[in-house]
């Protein structure tokens, strides 16, 4: 299923070039608008590195609930330096790059509603927010991701701790979110994409899908443009309306 350079630009256009944010337990944002000459509109976000969303169907309140309750509790301890918490899900994602790869693949191959982004730069910091007289932690971040157009399908997807060049997107992931990050990042992996009974991959279940909206309801309700780091790379997971 070739994916042309045409339709990505197409996307780019629609998308506005727009700075994504994903919220924490203290901040909340919406997506903003890149600089222009108007620069008066909020633009959609774009989706999901990899894919434009992999749910479908229904929450499970109770599921839901129970997240969402326990994502009130506060922290049992300091939350670490984002340079701490940028190393711990870069390394999460790096050593099992080659699997997100294969995922991505999989999805554009059997799911009809799946498009994939193709070839682009994320530039993604790492914000960890502390008192109100002091300047926030920032790590910044390179996720870049290679798509073969002719074959239709992802080659590479690589990680790294350093400040991007011209990247086609800019997104932060605060607080909680990053604090999250890596537990995230491998829960999905081992749940979906290498999966411990050994079948193929897996779309996300309700049950997960119901624990994540929960778990960041609070939070991004009030930037309904905002992301976690599975939305950053999959697009929505918990979108009732696929």
């Amino acid at each position: 299923m070739t994916r042309s350079d045409s339709h990505r630009r197409q996307f780019l256009q629609r998308a506005g070039g727009v700075a994504l944010t994903a919220t924490g337990a203290s901040a909340f944002a919406t997506t903003a608008s890149a600089q222009s000459d108007t620069d008066t509109e909020t633009e959609s976000p774009p989706q999901g590195i990899l894919a434009n969303g992999v749910a479908g169907g229904g929450i499970d309140q109770s599921v839901f609930m129970t997240s969402f309750l326990g994502s009130m509790l506060p922290a049992t301890s300091p939350t670490p330096a984002a340079k701490t918490l940028a190393d711990r899900m870069r390394n999460e994602f790096t050593a099992n790059s080659d699997h997100w790869v294969d995922y991505g693949n999989w999805l554009i191959s059997t799911r009809d509603d799946v498009e994939p982004l193709g070839t682009v730069t994320l530039g993604l910091d790492v914000v960890v927010s502390r008192f109100m007289w002091v300047e926030d932690e920032r790590v910044e971040t390179t996720i870049r991701a290679e798509y073969d157009d002719k074959a239709g399908q992802y080659t590479d997807l690589g990680w790294w701790i350093e400040t991007p060049e011209n990247p086609d997107y800019q997104a932060e992931i605060r607080d909680k979110a990053a604090r999250n990050a890596a537990d995230e990042l491998q829960e999905f992996r081992r749940k979906f994409i290498d999966t411990e009974d050994g079948d193929d991959h897996r779309i996300p279940d309700k049950q997960y899908r119901s624990d994540i909206a929960g778990r960041y309801a609070s939070y991004l309700r009030f930037g309904p443009d905002s992301k976690h780091i599975l939305e950053l790379l999959v697009g929505e997971i918990d979108n009732t309306s696929q």
